[in-house]
């Protein structure tokens, strides 16, 4: 998944006041939060979907008009400034606002969600074409480049971590194997192939927790989660993103039983998106309910996780019980 450098500011469902609001009472409530917003911003924002659409009154007759938002919007309106404080990309600000359950423009949210699937099916496209086309002196293998960039440098201290766990020499394969995985790809795998995945994922090297490349690779295909997203409504997406949200806010306080589960060099970064989606995560885990929630079994699944989740919270469980007789 892509990573943005922008980040986003989780928040509370948003209240609906029972009546309309003037345009003025917006700016002056911008004013009073130490917050500079023009008419021009507002006009702006509201052109780039990220403010619903106001309509104007009539004051009678030589009295002009008046502008009304609906209810909601000077919340929207601080909601979005605080956004922007982080991030100036409309983009960015029109996920944070929606993952907070803002209303905001749906062919936009459509669009950053096809956007979100353009990467890997123009990797996977790639792929394919450098198995199927002869070799030629003159274009470099796209595998080897995706080899050669493991062995250099790492920003990330999750990657460094991962590369640690399975070795050096066994990181760049690791990337090939998750870059034909996650862009659909099924490659051949070697036995030295699904231990170095079972490395990388289990918290004991020794662990023979079973890894199928098949079903992850499934869940991953591009065009699956394309049709997925073709076949839903702005509702079904809401949908989706209501129950993820539900499950991010009951695991940020499992961290005992996150530690447990996965390796450290999985858990500070899993912790950190269940505390504060980046865009692309968020739309990626969104894209991957959407298709699985369509099953019967997936649903009865996140039941049960949520059900899980709650009793911890409750203190009705520890992690360790939590584990071994729940999950």
């Amino acid at each position: 998944m892509q990573a943005s450098a922008c980040s986003c500011i989780l928040g509370g469902m948003p209240k609906s006041p029972a009546e309309e609001e003037l345009a003025q009472a917006l700016l002056q409530a911008a004013a009073s939060a130490g917050l500079r917003v023009t008419s021009t911003q507002l006009r702006d924002w509201r052109q780039a979907g990220l403010l619903p659409s106001p309509r104007q009154r009539g004051l009678g007759r030589g009295r002009g008009t008046e502008t009304l938002y609906p209810a909601g919007s000077t919340e929207q309106l601080l909601a979005l400034c605080e956004l922007r404080k982080k991030c100036r990309s409309l983009d960015t600000i029109c996920w944070g606002l929606w993952w907070r359950r803002y209303p905001v423009s749906e062919s936009r949210i459509r669009r950053l969600f096809e956007g979100q699937l353009a990467f890997p099916t123009a990797v996977r496209d790639r792929l394919q074409r450098d198995d199927e086309a002869a070799e030629r002196d003159d274009d470099e293998d796209f595998g080897f480049l995706i080899e050669e960039a493991g062995r250099g440098r790492l920003s990330s201290p999750s990657m460094r971590l991962i590369r640690k766990q399975v070795g050096s020499a066994n990181f760049p394969k690791l990337l090939v194997i998750l870059t034909n995985l996650f862009t659909g790809i099924d490659p051949y795998m070697f036995d030295g192939d699904s231990e170095i995945l079972v490395r990388a994922l289990a918290d004991d090297n020794s662990s023979d927790a079973a890894v199928s490349p098949v079903d992850i690779s499934r869940a991953f295909v591009p065009h699956k989660l394309s049709s997925a997203l073709k076949a839903a409504s702005i509702q079904d997406l809401e949908a989706a993103r209501d129950e993820i949200r539900s499950v991010f806010e009951l695991a940020r306080e499992a961290t005992a039983l996150i530690e447990l589960v996965v390796s450290p060099a999985f858990a500070v970064p899993l912790l950190e998106l269940f505390r504060d989606p980046l865009p692309a995560d968020g739309l990626h885990v969104i894209l991957l309910w959407l298709q699985l929630r369509r099953s019967q079994q997936a649903r009865e699944l996140l039941a049960k996780a949520m059900e899980v989740l709650n009793r911890l919270r409750r203190g009705e469980l520890t992690a360790s019980e939590a584990l071994e007789r729940d999950l």
